[in-house]
């Protein structure tokens, strides 16, 4: 507690609670800020809602069917047969497709090609056989190409045991992949080299920001990745928006530029002013770290969001294929 004298002569006092009590303001506005920002994602783009769930007395045999081009297959009509069940659906408008069962075992997905879009064909196989348990999911996968000559074979097991019927082509083809697998490729060595660098670059590009943010506040912040994290979700979100790549992009750094700068006005400034020890700092971070993380799932589920739906063009040099934003990145 301390006195000021004012020109009249008198004395006001301010005490440090008065002080301290605005810090749970700032954190409680940092949170308000966040949520706001993540709650625009969820806005901008809301996750899919199965009409499939899997309980205690439904299974869901699921997926979703996309163009060559990688845009969604509206309208394809798909069947499902077995285990007494019997339907018929189409895929919805994101491509999307679902069926409820009501009991465990194998049943027969199948895909009607006459209502595949046009110019597009079955790439492996018109039918599949799922195995699915009540309340669990099952899922199928049903490429499509642009070539019409593309081979379809007529069905294609899901579990174990499903065979070709032919034991000596099966063995032959077992025999094949085997030496594959084992036999060395210098085209093979070099992309996955490459991609591998790739991802070591983008690990780096993220440790390199841990560090400047360690050189600058002396803080080892536990919540950098999920940082990072909300950066992407951010980069989706607005290309959603906006369908521009490098325009999502900006904006995603601008927008977390403004964050983190919020971020260390509000919650970390105030602790370093009160002196607080490195590790209990680390404490708070993690805490932070764990907030931000149950609130992604929270919010979009621990799915898989891509920023770019499509399937990006790609581009061969020196042998080694890899995206066009990859290169430029």
């Amino acid at each position: 507690m301390h006195g000021r004298a004012t020109p009249g002569g008198t004395v006001t006092r301010k005490t440090a609670l008065s002080v301290s009590a605005r810090r749970p303001l700032g954190i409680a506005l940092l949170l308000g800020i966040l949520l706001a920002l993540v709650g625009g994602l969820f806005s901008a783009q809301p996750a899919f809602a199965a009409d499939c769930a899997p309980n205690s007395t439904t299974a869901c045999i699921q997926g979703v069917m996309k163009t060559s081009s990688g845009d969604p297959a509206e309208g394809v009509t798909l069947s499902l047969s077995g285990g007494g069940e019997s339907q018929e659906i189409q895929t919805a408008s994101d491509g999307r497709w679902s069926f409820a069962v009501t009991s465990s075992g194998t049943f027969t997905v199948s895909v009607d090609p006459s209502t595949l879009p046009e110019g597009q064909y079955l790439k492996l196989v018109e039918s599949r056989d799922i195995s699915v348990q009540v309340g669990g999911v099952g899922g199928g996968l049903f490429p499509l190409t642009d070539d019409p000559n593309a081979t379809v074979a007529p069905d294609a097991g899901a579990g174990a045991g499903a065979g070709t019927g032919d034991g000596e082509a099966e063995e032959q083809a077992n025999s094949g992949s085997q030496a594959n697998a084992s036999s060395f490729s210098w085209p093979r060595f070099w992309q996955q080299f490459a991609s591998g660098l790739r991802m070591g670059l983008l690990i780096a590009l993220a440790s390199l920001g841990l560090s400047l943010i360690f050189g600058t506040t002396g803080l080892s912040n536990f919540a950098h990745g999920e940082m990072v994290s909300m950066g992407g979700l951010l980069a989706a979100a607005a290309m959603t928006l906006t369908g521009n790549l490098w325009l999502a992009g900006a904006i995603a750094v601008i927008v977390m530029a403004v964050f983190g700068w919020a971020q260390d006005k509000v919650l970390w400034k105030p602790l370093r002013k009160r002196k607080l020890s490195l590790m209990q700092l680390m404490i708070v971070s993690i805490g932070l770290s764990i907030t931000m993380q149950y609130m992604f799932q929270f919010i979009w589920g621990s799915g898989i969001v891509r920023i770019d739906t499509k399937n990006p063009a790609t581009a061969t040099i020196f042998g080694i294929t890899m995206t066009v934003q990859s290169y430029v990145a």
